[in-house]
């Protein structure tokens, strides 16, 4: 059972609300950097050897030191740093963008999402086709016209766009299948883009400051009681425990998931694309 945090001494030494101040200049770039390494450093920590691993132990005492990531990043934190992050850095936005071109990578990493015994015998299908003397009794079976993925695919859903028609005709189809596809996979709750009053709310609740000492406590089998919490990461007279339970908890919760970095990612991108 981890040991429960009930006094404000117990704390680590480096935590320090002032080192957090610069949190109000972070844009969308700034907040997907800093919610990306984070969420991929608590990942690290569910495996039984953490401890072992130099880079993580590195990595973790470099963010302690700095808090507020910068670019370029420091090489400590170069192996936490997602992709689309390299790409922001860079000032060159291609698969954090909400629509791209299918790259030859992706194409085949889609390839392998398909039934290997369908993949083998379409595969068998174009090599009789393309062969000098080509074999065209070959039967097409019905499953060939099914989609390449499921519906449930919400990450990289792959589309065919006829360019000869109109625009209007397009935006219009692509508006009733979204609202389709955004039924069958249930992801109606990200129709909601992330705003600069959001960033607000993320400084107030200190969500940068929970998270890492959240990490820390999971670093070392402890548990912070929202008391305590509430007066690590709140002002004197502001916030309480309650609003730790109800508010920073959820949010600091989704703050690290899959679905926050892609919408920040993705609203970056669209400021520089």
């Amino acid at each position: 059972m981890p040991k429960l945090i009930k006094y404000f001494s117990e704390l680590p030494s480096w935590f320090e609300r002032s080192k957090y101040n610069e949190v109000h200049q972070l844009d969308e770039a700034g907040w997907h950097l800093q919610l990306s390494i984070r969420a991929t450093l608590s990942n690290h920590l569910d495996s039984p050897d953490f401890s072992a691993c130099e880079k993580t132990m590195k990595a973790l005492n470099w963010l302690r030191l700095t808090p507020i990531i910068k670019t370029p990043i420091d090489l400590s934190l170069a192996h936490l740093v997602y992709s689309d992050t390299l790409e922001l850095e860079k000032q060159q936005p291609k698969y954090s963008l909400g629509i791209h071109t299918m790259t030859i990578n992706e194409l085949f990493l889609l390839r392998h999402q398909i039934d290997y015994k369908k993949r083998t015998y379409m595969q068998d299908h174009w090599n009789k086709i393309e062969n000098v003397d080509p074999d065209i009794s070959f039967k097409i079976p019905a499953w060939a016209d099914d989609p390449v993925v499921e519906d449930r695919e919400i990450d990289r859903h792959p589309l065919c766009i006829n360019l000869t028609l109109p625009d209007s005709i397009l935006i219009e189809q692509f508006k009733k299948y979204l609202l389709i596809l955004r039924d069958k996979t249930g992801t109606e709750d990200w129709l909601k883009p992330i705003k600069r009053h959001d960033f607000k709310d993320w400084v107030y609740f200190g969500v940068l400051q929970y998270i890492d000492l959240t990490i820390w406590a999971k670093e070392n089998n402890y548990q912070i009681s929202n008391r305590i919490m509430a007066d690590a990461i709140f002002a004197e007279g502001e916030g309480g425990e309650d609003i730790v339970r109800k508010s920073v908890k959820p949010l600091a919760e989704w703050l690290l998931s899959s679905d926050s970095h892609s919408i920040l990612a993705t609203e970056a991108a669209i400021k520089i694309a």
